[in-house]
């Protein structure tokens, strides 16, 4: 038996009126308030017999319970494993934060791309700056390859990827399918400068030669990344496009619209963020959903014509549109469909306070980071670290004074395991959230916590145990109020990371929270949480424009 709050049964009530006259409604809540059991709570209203939830991998386990509650037959499943759905007809579709390929061997900045992880950093143009920048990946995709491969050499390297998929030409953004044999690609030598290559060779290998198509590509899946703003990566030192541009819909949009032209159900999208980076954002959010604000247009370009306010950049001495500066109109028309509500709103009235603690680190690590400030080379041992330009250096010490480290070799290290045996002395006797950033970071906490920490939240829920989270994959969608404290081991550049993550522990009946960020003395942490303080984005419009 669940017992709403007052508050949540009105959201109810007005929910279940937008939905039997639309067939649509989007939930915009601040974190917290409770968006995910408010739609369930709405779902049972419309007393369906099949209902879905596409969300996160991580929030799977406390969606699965809260649906336990309501004793609706559900399933819920992350959006990579959409086509593993079993056979349903779906009368509610609830979509929690819902905002071209190529092969998983393909090396993204010296990384495999199926190991990339969501949160990571990898190199990017910006086209307006005129030279690459390390910019965060935002989303990572996983395929059915469903469509003839291309391989591509050019500069001594070769891609395999999708006929889809845009590589960045002399004479602009080109479908690998499309490429002849005449183009020049922009490839990285000196990462301060853009420099073009006169291609090799382009083969096209047709979807049902099945046994070339097996010898490239033997897991019958491609892979994509979306990186955050100048959305484009280096694939093999070439420059291609991702998949999260606002004019051509991503492959999970598309993936959702097939499924909800198949089952015509209610719909429910959840969002704390709605449109992090623009409002032009909304318009593949609910594109596939009948009847939205947007679907009298007969394409994004169309919607663009009243709701955005287009502008060019010169690329390779070409004008090419940008259509990230989405107008207000956007929100207007959404507001029909749509219920904000904040942590204000819901009474909410506890504290977060922030408590800076300061660890010395080996003198191991601060003698690597001399080094390579120094030099811009450290060697430990056989392998290399490298920062040789600035965004470089700058990703090298921020792992190294967490005592981490990805060499140029794409082996990883624990070098110094000083944060993590001062969270355990200092924590002892209090159970604790603790949110790192790299990879290498969880190694060393299990390398100090032993069998005292999990990663699991069912575990951390039942047990005294300690949780360890990466920020960008815990931020969302989990609650961590059996916590005593956060501690986060590291810091990340981003301000939903930020907000989010810190606010975990939040509940509308606890009045006081306690966060603790650990810096390294010498390290840059302090530095990225100050700008990280300073940023805005477009998400405080959703609730304070009403």
């Amino acid at each position: 038996m669940v017992n709403f709050r007052d508050y949540q049964l009105k959201i109810i009530d007005k929910g279940y009126e937008i939905i039997t006259r639309s067939c649509f409604l989007y939930l915009s809540m601040e974190v917290r308030t409770g968006k995910t059991l408010t739609s369930l709570g709405i779902a049972v209203k419309l007393n369906p017999k099949n209902v879905l939830f596409l969300t996160k991998k991580k929030a799977i386990s406390s969606i699965s319970n809260d649906f336990a509650l309501m004793g609706v037959d559900y399933d819920v499943i992350n959006y990579e494993s959409m086509h593993k759905l079993p056979k349903k007809k779906w009368d509610v579709v609830i979509l929690d934060e819902s905002h071209s390929c190529f092969l998983g061997n393909t090396l993204i900045d010296g990384v495999k791309i199926k190991d990339i992880k969501v949160g990571s950093f990898q190199k990017s143009f910006n086209f307006d700056k005129n030279c690459y920048e390390m910019k965060k990946v935002t989303n990572v995709f996983k395929n059915k390859l469903d469509e003839d491969l291309v391989k591509i050499k050019c500069n001594g390297k070769e891609i395999v990827c999708t006929k889809s998929h845009k590589i960045f030409t002399r004479r602009g953004w080109v479908k690998a399918g499309e490429i002849l044999s005449t183009d020049e690609l922009q490839v990285v030598r000196q990462e301060e400068s853009i420099r073009f290559e006169r291609l090799e060779s382009v083969e096209v290998y047709k979807l049902k030669d099945k046994e070339r198509i097996e010898q490239l590509c033997p897991d019958g899946y491609v892979y994509d990344i979306e990186v955050e703003g100048n959305h484009n990566y280096l694939a093999e030192s070439i420059l291609v496009h991702n998949c999260g541009a606002y004019p051509k819909p991503s492959k999970r949009a598309k993936d959702v619209k097939s499924l909800l032209t198949k089952h015509s159900p209610y719909v429910i999208m959840l969002s704390g963020t709605p449109t992090p980076e623009s409002y032009s954002q909304m318009y593949h959010q609910v594109y596939g959903i009948k009847g939205n604000p947007f679907s009298g247009y007969k394409n994004f370009y169309r919607f663009c014509d009243d709701h955005v306010i287009l502008s060019t950049r010169k690329i390779g001495g070409y004008n090419v549109n940008d259509y990230s500066n989405g107008k207000e109109s956007i929100l207007e028309l959404m507001k029909p469909y749509m219920i904000s509500f904040t942590q204000e709103q819901a009474g909410f009235s506890s504290r977060i306070d922030e408590e800076i603690l300061t660890v010395n680190v080996s003198d191991e690590i601060k003698s690597i980071c001399s080094r390579l400030k120094k030099d811009r080379i450290a060697y430990v041992g056989d392998e290399v670290i490298l920062g040789d330009t600035g965004v470089k250096l700058m990703s090298k010490l921020h792992q190294l004074y967490s005592g981490t480290v990805k060499f140029e070799s794409g082996n990883s290290m624990v070098l110094d395991t000083s944060k993590a045996d001062y969270i355990k002395w200092k924590f002892t006797g209090n159970k604790v959230g603790i949110f790192y950033k790299f990879t290498a970071e969880l190694e060393a906490l299990k390398s100090v916590f032993n069998d005292d920490l999990t990663t699991d939240l069912d575990e951390f829920n039942s047990t005294d145990k300690h949780i360890a989270l990466q920020i960008v994959s815990g931020r969302e969608g989990i609650s961590l109020k059996n916590a005593d404290f956060i501690v986060f081991y590291n810091i990340d550049f981003s301000a939903t990371s930020y907000w989010q993550a810190r606010d975990r522990m939040t509940t509308i009946d606890r009045s006081y929270n306690k966060v603790y960020w650990i810096f390294s003395d010498k390290g840059i942490e302090s530095k990225i949480h100050r700008t990280v303080l300073g940023k805005k984005n477009f998400t405080l419009n959703h609730f304070y424009n009403d």
